[in-house]
């Protein structure tokens, strides 16, 4: 046994709904991280010390409409899918239920609550048990804690 201390946790990035997912769990968990807030598309992601954790460095999503166009197709497309996958939790959703599945916060409930935090932003209509469960588990301190986090701060 030496005295080795533990390494501490390191979340690179911010400013997506992926690394929010991220920010949020480990508050939720009361885990102690330091935050590297890099964002994507900035060539941070292509530094040496990160390319060592990460030699694929970051996948590039988001808000790419300013660079590629926008496609009716795809976007109706992607409307129609999110629709069609948003029914199941809409239907667990009418009982009023606390959280997704199981009675407590799960990653289930993570990705449901930043899908929906999308849909609302691009203006998808969601149902109201849809909006009451968003609201109900985006006032947790864990879920602010992360998004103050995942908020990119302005160069000083």
């Amino acid at each position: 046994m030496g005295d080795a201390q533990p390494r501490r946790l390191v979340l690179w990035g911010v400013g997506t709904s992926r690394t929010l997912r991220a920010h949020w769990a480990l508050h939720e968990l009361g885990l102690d991280y330091e935050c590297r807030p890099i964002l994507p598309r900035t060539g941070e992601t292509q530094t040496q010390q990160y390319t060592e954790l990460n030699p694929r460095q970051m996948r590039r999503h988001g808000a790419l409409k300013h660079i590629y166009g926008e496609s009716p197709v795809a976007l109706e497309s992607a409307a129609q899918y999110f629709a069609t996958q948003l029914r199941h939790a809409e239907q667990a959703l009418q009982d009023g239920r606390a959280f997704l599945v199981g009675g407590r916060l799960t990653t289930a409930d993570v990705l449901l609550t930043t899908c929906l935090d999308w849909a609302v932003s691009y203006q998808v209509p969601i149902t109201a048990a849809c909006h009451d469960y968003l609201e109900r588990i985006t006032s947790r301190p864990a879920y602010r804690a992360g998004l103050a986090a995942n908020t990119p701060r302005s160069p000083a």
